[in-house]
């Protein structure tokens, strides 16, 4: 399987992936024999997005990988979805 193809199968998991996807996750999708071409295409994700002109970043987190916001627009994405303080009940308290 091409290079790009891969890229763009693990961007489209990564993207809906609620958690840390790892790359025995991944093999299982793409196909055990594209182990070493998993391991280059996430690792030129990685550095496309280590660019400013990208909003997210492609980490390894927990055993896995995942995209994330850059630290430095987390207060917009805060924003954006008005995250608000969970308040007790005077009897929770």
């Amino acid at each position: 399987m091409e290079k790009a193809k891969i890229q763009s199968i693990i961007e489209s998991i990564l993207f809906v992936a609620t958690e840390p996807v790892t790359l025995g996750r991944f093999r299982e999708v793409i196909g055990k024999e594209e182990i070493v071409q998993i391991k280059e295409a996430l690792a030129t994700l990685q550095e496309e997005y280590c660019h400013e002109s990208h909003g997210i970043s492609l980490e390894e987190v927990a055993g896995g990988y995942q995209l994330r916001t850059k630290e430095e627009n987390a207060s917009f994405v805060i924003s954006y979805k008005k995250i608000r303080p969970q308040r007790l009940s005077k009897p929770a308290l």
